[in-house]
């Protein structure tokens, strides 16, 4: 087959796969124990697509399910002229989580399986989704994040992530890689890329200690190992 017909047949392969994906109804994001670092699930999640037919379509389309979580968001990455306005989704961080992403050290997000793990239940490669943050809401009806009002007076009065609100979010990711591989399989780029404090002398050991202060006790502990979904990403937006 010709190499331009080979391409086009990719491309309309590809658009299939996507017309599929994003006519699926979206259940609403559930507010489960430990939130702020998991982030939400929908009761539903979305499949995930074929990544072969994403990376050999690449280059005549805007998607790619990266081979490595840790590579360079930035390359290949499409521009989003209105990103809050493609995000149905969020997933949840930390305060200190946030103000990573948005000082350029957190590109990656390790995640729980739960339920069936041949489908991720927080993103998609080429999604935009939105960061939920602790926030509050002002008398005036306006919101103020954490991460971009914490020294507001009056103090607000601050909720959980969990509980944000969609029209609340003011920072945005787009999801360049989702893989599912074993949690102790981490590097130490990884656990850079997790954001883990640029004078820490072993970011692996920060890694593990972070996650075992939510997840020791449970099926999810670094000492079982368990399968974890890689979720990569670029902050695109940010106001």
């Amino acid at each position: 087959m010709p190499k331009h017909a080979e391409k086009n047949r990719l491309a309309e392969h590809l658009k299939r796969e996507l017309a599929e994906a994003q006519g699926k109804p979206r259940a609403k994001v559930g507010e489960g124990r430990n939130a702020d670092r998991e982030g939400e699930a929908p009761a539903e999640p979305l499949r995930m697509r074929d990544s072969s037919v994403l990376d050999r379509a690449s280059a005549g389309g805007s998607l790619r399910a990266a081979g490595s979580a840790g590579a360079s968001p930035s390359q290949g990455a499409p521009a989003h002229d209105a990103p809050s306005r493609s995000a149905s989704r969020g997933i949840s961080f930390n305060e200190d989580l946030v103000l990573a992403i948005l000082a350029g050290r957190k590109t990656q997000t390790r995640r729980p399986v739960r339920g069936d793990a041949s489908a991720c239940a927080y993103a998609v490669p080429g999604e935009i989704v939105f960061i939920r943050e602790k926030w509050a809401r002002r008398a005036d009806g306006s919101f103020a994040l954490a991460s971009l009002d914490a020294d507001e007076r009056p103090k607000p009065r601050w909720q959980a992530g969990r509980f944000m609100p969609r029209e609340a979010a003011r920072h945005f990711l787009h999801v360049t890689s989702v893989q599912l591989v074993p949690l102790t399989e981490l590097s130490v780029d990884d656990a850079r890329a997790e954001g883990a404090p640029t004078d820490t002398a072993d970011p692996v050991a920060w890694f593990r200690s972070a996650w075992g202060a939510i997840y020791r006790e449970t099926d999810h502990a670094w000492e079982r190992s368990p399968l974890v979904w890689v979720i990569g990403f670029e902050l695109v937006r940010s106001s």
